[in-house]
């Protein structure tokens, strides 16, 4: 028979009738030699076994094990620096706490927290759930505390709603840390079962000295993954692209750098212009408003007039949506107008959960 490994790669061998009849496998190394192939060779009922990276089973064979979005914190729509107490930051994540925090971009990856003493703060990122009754999760990441503290608090909490009634599998943990060492954490916790097992999902991480008490706080958090199962895998690298489309499922954005024009629209009259946008993927709900990044933006026509007004989100679809602006008077109604201006990002808002 021939034994072909479907893949990255093909590997074919060839093999006698009485070797099918016995479990076979395949010498080869794979994959820089992390990866070995398990073949039972059963000409009625062949079956693969789960191959191992670094001594560690993996679970399946496709992508998106991981369910967080950006949890490799690649994607920082919004920008890189923030101050606020319960604002979104990178794509996906937002801050929790009783008071203020700074979230930035550090030069080597992943998201940095500093807060002035507070209670009860952390990060958190929502997902759309499916069925979760009665599975097991494993949530793992890099953690670096820059404070002297040698013990940390680290704080979890998965909440499913179910008709309104919040479903919740939490914990905490503390463990031993070196300051300014970055070290992986995994923590492995089960739903009950539900009854209702539709709605969404909410992950959220509060590393503190103490969850509870007021003290500040100052770490940086990268490569969080939540998986299906008891076992920590290795943190699943998907291509910025893909990411992105993700996120922006979310936020659905427009990138202006460098256009000065852009988007054609309509006159509808001698004082308004409509400009429709399209999204670059479909967003999860209808957005309901937008930020202008970088500059300004104005609709402009072909006989020079410009609706100066403020440009406005006036409705939308998942799809994409449209902006409205109005001036006094000179617009022809019927001409065409396009978008201009030093603006080098469109956000559209209200697509979070």
């Amino acid at each position: 028979i021939d034994v072909v490994a479907y893949g990255a790669f093909v590997l074919a061998d060839h093999y006698t009738k009485a070797e099918d009849d016995a479990n076979l496998a395949l010498k080869e190394d794979i994959i820089t030699n992390n990866v070995k192939l398990a073949l039972k060779a059963d000409l009625d009922s062949p079956a693969l076994v789960d191959p191992t990276i670094n001594g560690i089973a993996q679970s399946g064979y496709s992508g998106f094990k991981n369910l967080i979005i950006n949890g490799g914190f690649d994607v920082w729509q919004r920008g890189t620096s923030f101050n606020g107490q319960g604002i979104y930051t990178a794509d996906r994540w937002s801050t929790q706490g009783s008071v203020a925090g700074t979230v930035t971009r550090p030069s080597d990856g992943g998201l940095k927290y500093v807060t002035a003493s507070g209670v009860y703060l952390g990060i958190q990122t929502k997902l759309e759930a499916n069925s979760i009754s009665g599975k097991t999760f494993t949530l793992s990441f890099d953690f670096k505390n820059n404070l002297s503290t040698t013990n940390t608090y680290i704080y979890y909490e998965a909440i499913k709603t179910s008709n309104g009634v919040a479903l919740t599998a939490q914990g905490n943990s503390i463990f031993s840390t070196t300051q300014g060492v970055s070290e992986r954490v995994s923590i492995t916790f089960k739903y009950a079962d539900f009854t209702e097992v539709y709605g969404d999902m909410h992950i959220r991480l509060g590393i503190d000295g103490s969850w509870s008490s007021a003290e500040a706080v100052d770490f940086e958090i990268n490569n969080i993954q939540l998986e299906e199962g008891s076992v920590a895998t290795p943190f699943e690298q998907r291509p910025y692209g893909l990411e992105l489309s993700l996120c922006q499922r979310y936020l659905p954005s427009i990138d202006l750098s460098g256009m000065g024009y852009g988007y054609t629209g309509l006159c509808t009259s001698a004082t308004g212009v409509l400009v429709p946008i399209r999204f670059p993927v479909q967003s999860r709900v209808p957005s309901t408003g937008m930020i202008i990044i970088g500059g300004t933006l104005i609709p402009s026509t072909s006989n020079g007039a410009n609706a100066g007004g403020t440009l406005a989100h006036t409705w939308a679809t998942t799809s994409g949506a449209t902006l409205y602006s109005t001036t006094s008077t000179g617009l022809v109604l019927g001409d065409a107008s396009i978008l201009q201006g030093s603006a080098t990002k469109l956000l559209f808002t209200g697509c979070e959960l």
